[in-house]
């Protein structure tokens, strides 16, 4: 099962009570079922990913998969049913090897649920964003409330987002007013490179012209002819709060997906997702041929062992260090991460990130900003002869109209949603 995270450890809690129905606290993480073509997986190939979160086509109990499917420990029969904040309302259809009780492992002081999330990479993304947390949980007797999962990015992602400023949604804006909804607005677009020559606090000639290039940059307007060009209106919000919020995401993603390398001491005894990914590693060097739990047990420790001892990491098996990860282990595995996966400290896949709707909605002939070089990049990698400027010329402009063409499109040279869906796909 997928988990990404830290690992909650230290304090010893009480066990959850005999009656499982009520609120109770739970870690909550995803999993989903991955795909034989997908682009990228989080474990390096299909085999790996389909060992970590299983063939993901039904439940343990037969239950086909869906949103709103949850994996329980043992005492939480199936078709019971839980309602987790930032996810809605699900039922109990699945097992695993890392969804256990409180107490039962060393480090787990809440018994966990794992999430179904979708298939492919938009499940494994959904799965990323969710992460690891720690939530007060609603459980229900079966039948008793409607399944009402929902797949948008978690509402919870909110509150860990590091938010560059806080967008006025209740107000129209316009030339002439002040104060610090003024100031919010201005901070929102100055994060995004659209600096005012105004005073802070006011909306002024200059305010006006940003907020006009946002608006045609962003495809809330196509001219600057038109009524509402240069105020801060209710689409111009809308749009500002959610090309922010996909900003501020993707970088939330991206820490994510670089904190995906070992980063502490391992022994026996511990689990968690670096436990997992430890698994996995001993697994594709051929010293580990079991079922990767996430749990460092006596299989793991002895197959650690081995691997070190192969790799001249600990002198024999009787070393201080054999069997564990200790600092000079953790140096050389994330030397080997590196190896298999090239690209983990530099950013994640184009797939993992959510860039689709960060583009205006419509791009024609004459436009010049930096989000033209995404369609050009797009265009490049299917094959149409232009060239990444940042401006949208003649040259790009036919190699549109082909890529249109080619696609059963109307051939009209000017990327409208549908033809942007298409290319970012």
């Amino acid at each position: 099962m997928l988990m990404i995270g830290g690992v909650f450890s230290g304090v010893t809690y009480a066990k959850e009570s005999t009656d499982i129905y009520g609120t109770h606290t739970y870690l909550i993480t995803g999993y989903y079922s991955p795909l034989p073509d997908q682009s990228w997986y989080l474990m390096g190939d299909y085999e790996a990913e389909k060992r970590m979160n299983g063939e993901g086509i039904a439940g343990a109990d037969g239950t086909a998969v869906y949103p709103g499917m949850v994996a329980a420990p043992p005492h939480i029969a199936f078709g019971t049913q839980v309602c987790v904040p930032g996810f809605g309302c699900g039922t109990v259809h699945d097992r695993g090897g890392a969804i256990v009780d409180a107490g039962v492992r060393e480090g787990v002081n809440y018994p966990r649920l794992d999430l179904w999330m979708g298939y492919g990479e938009e499940g494994l993304r959904r799965a990323l964003e969710w992460g690891y947390q720690q939530l007060e949980v609603q459980v229900h007797p079966p039948n008793s409330v409607d399944n009402s999962a929902w797949f948008d990015v978690p509402p919870v992602l909110k509150e860990v987002l590091d938010l560059p400023c806080d967008v006025p949604l209740s107000t129209s804006l316009g030339q002439g007013d002040k104060g610090k909804k003024v100031i919010n607005m201005k901070e929102c677009l100055a994060d995004l490179g659209y600096l005012s020559d105004d005073a802070w606090d006011e909306y002024e000639a200059n305010t006006a012209e940003i907020v006009q290039k946002f608006q045609l940059d962003f495809g809330v307007i196509r001219s600057a002819e038109i009524n509402g060009a240069g105020r801060f209106g209710p689409l111009t919000r809308s749009r500002l709060q959610q090309v922010i919020m996909e900003k501020s995401t993707n970088k939330y993603l991206s820490d994510q997906w670089n904190a995906l390398r070992f980063e502490r001491f391992l022994r026996e005894g511990m689990d968690g997702p670096d436990v997992h990914r430890l698994q996995e590693l001993l697994h594709r060097e051929g010293f580990f041929d079991h079922e990767t739990t996430g749990y460092f047990g006596p299989l793991t420790r002895r197959a650690l062992t081995k691997f070190q001892v192969s790799y001249g990491m600990v002198a024999d098996t009787h070393a201080e260090e054999a069997g564990t990860v200790g600092t000079a282990t953790l140096r050389e595995l994330n030397q080997l991460l590196l190896e298999y996966y090239p690209d983990r400290t530099q950013n994640p896949p184009e797939s993992l990130i959510i860039h689709e709707e960060f583009l205006p909605a419509w791009v024609d002939y004459g436009s010049k900003a930096e989000h033209i070089t995404v369609v050009q990049e797009a265009l490049i990698s299917k094959g149409h002869n232009t060239k990444t400027t940042g401006y949208y010329g003649p040259l790009t402009v036919q190699a549109v109209k082909d890529f249109q063409a080619e696609n059963g499109l109307e051939a009209s040279g000017t990327v409208d949603p549908i033809t942007r869906r298409k290319l970012l796909r």
